[in-house]
């Protein structure tokens, strides 16, 4: 086993339990995969989700130490997307990166803390005049906000095109980035030619050529690693459509790496280290809507006990 490869876990505690299938967690549970070179200890994170990645944590730590007793890069494409991205994070260098715009996310009309000029909203669980309601309010509130609205595939095609059009009754269709994962059935994607789409739990590379798709959501943790992002990142320049990178609650560790590999024109869905009541290191700077990357290996300081 190399010396220049450890192995931690963490247990972190959350202002507000977490819902993953039904059950609410209180705390945030993963690993850290640590990288020596040059005396400095260059991190990655994988901290699985049930529901998101179909992984558990024991299989997480089987392929982390697997990966440190023979750290072979040609083994990297056999690994779970989690484990890739946690083992490449760790792998690269940190660079001077500019600050990264991130959009809000709204369940309620409530004031929000921080001033966002790109809101996601989630919508579907409603009526479609309560989803109405909710981003009128939201616009009168927000005036210099456009809005992503997120149905989670839970519209047929008849109620996203019904719901389109009554927002363009309201004059608020130009506020509208996009709808992501407009419906339920995803070959009905095809017959959306008017309304701005994103895909997310419904992303396929066949779906790249759609005329009304805008932009695409990459988790790295998800869709195979720092090398998967910037794969999906290059056919997104290809087809002119956004690459916006989310996270699967990462802590400042993986948050900062996903900031070092995000395209700072565009407004990406990582604004949830508000959830934590204590980082695992030095907490990423956030002012209004813009993260400044670290440009120096982030080092855990609270909560992590070495496990390899």
């Amino acid at each position: 086993m190399s010396i220049n490869w450890g192995i931690w876990s963490y247990s972190l505690p959350l202002l507000r339990p977490l819902a993953v299938q039904e059950e609410k967690k209180p705390f945030r549970k993963g690993f850290l995969i640590g990288n020596k070179r040059n005396n400095i200890w260059f991190f990655g994170e994988a901290a699985p989700l049930s529901g998101i990645h179909n992984i558990d944590h024991k299989d997480v730590f089987k392929e982390l130490h697997s990966w440190i007793k023979d750290p072979d890069r040609d083994r990297l494409k056999d690994l779970h997307s989690i484990t890739q991205f946690a083992i490449e994070s760790s792998m690269y260098d940190y660079f001077q990166a500019p600050a990264v715009p991130i959009n809000g996310l709204c369940t309620n009309a409530d004031t929000l803390k921080d001033q966002y000029r790109s809101l996601k909203i989630k919508v579907g669980r409603s009526s479609i005049e309560k989803d109405l309601e909710l981003i009128s309010q939201l616009a009168l509130q927000n005036p210099q906000s456009t809005f992503r609205l997120d149905p989670n595939g839970l519209w047929s095609l008849n109620q996203t095109c019904q719901f389109w059009s009554s927002l363009q009754k309201i004059n608020l269709e130009h506020r509208i980035e996009y709808i992501e994962d407009p419906v339920n059935t995803p070959k009905d994607l095809h017959k959306i030619t008017e309304i701005p789409i994103a895909l997310d739990q419904q992303i396929d590379t066949k779906w790249l050529d759609l005329p009304s798709l805008k932009a695409i959501i990459i988790k790295p943790s998800v869709q195979g690693g720092v090398s998967g992002v910037k794969r999906w990142q290059e056919q997104g320049r290809n087809k002119n459509i956004k690459v916006i990178l989310s996270s699967t609650f990462e802590t400042s560790i993986g948050i900062g790496r996903i900031l070092q590999l995000a395209t700072p024109q565009f407004f990406h869905g990582l604004g949830t280290l508000s959830w934590f009541a204590q980082d695992i290191c030095t907490p990423i700077v956030q002012e209004n809507d813009l993260l400044f990357p670290p440009h120096t290996p982030p080092q855990p300081i609270h909560f992590v006990q070495r496990e390899a």
